[in-house]
């Protein structure tokens, strides 16, 4: 109910694809500006 679905047996064609998690994720740091991040990603 929270994650949206998708039929598996539909014929379609990917037009993107990415990583499945956020960096934040992995490292432990959530970061909501691009400022902070390059201050963090600089550590």
């Amino acid at each position: 109910m929270l994650f949206p679905r998708l039929d598996p047996k539909a014929k379609v064609t990917a037009v993107a694809s990415g990583q499945p998690a956020s960096p934040g994720a992995a490292s432990g740091i959530a970061v909501f500006g691009a400022d902070r991040a390059e201050m963090f990603g600089k550590e």
